[in-house]
């Protein structure tokens, strides 16, 4: 489940009264089965969930660009490394489990030794994923902070 996704069923819960609330206003005789006001109602739910997932996009986004910044202290250049530190930063940000050697493989047209050699002097970590029989590989936030402490 995506996060987006997350977001929209936490929304949905947390309004369900609103929501049975307008099934019954519109069912009730007194409306003559007028779909306005649970319309009206369900577009004001609509735009909050987009408007939280824009607040919330707007807020990831300034995260990324903050680690980006720190991420060209230690990786200045603009070659595979900092592809891959990038690649691995957005998928921290957005999506929080990392990324697998086969999607970091296709994302940047490396073979799996090519990126091996170059995981070997960058601050990454694997981390194996519970319900997935699948590894990750995800920034190790520590090793990062070390290396800019005494880099």
């Amino acid at each position: 489940m995506t996060k987006v996704t997350s977001v929209r069923r936490r929304l949905i819960k947390h309004r369900k009264g609103k929501y049975y609330s307008l099934l019954k206003d519109t069912d009730a005789e007194i409306n003559c089965g007028d779909l306005t006001p649970f319309v009206c109602g369900f577009l004001e739910f609509v735009a909050d969930t987009i408007y939280d997932i824009n607040r919330k996009l707007k807020h990831k986004i300034s995260q990324l660009e903050r680690f980006r910044r720190l991420l060209s202290k230690v990786i200045p250049e603009n070659g595979i490394k900092a592809v891959i530190m990038d690649l691995l930063l957005q998928a921290d940000a957005f999506y929080g489990l990392g990324l697998t050697m086969y999607e970091i493989m296709s994302l940047t047209g490396k073979s799996r030794n090519t990126i091996k050699g170059k995981f070997a002097n960058l601050p990454v970590r694997t981390v194996k994923a519970i319900s997935r029989r699948k590894k990750f590989y995800k920034i190790d936030w520590n090793a990062l902070r070390n290396l800019l402490r005494y880099g």
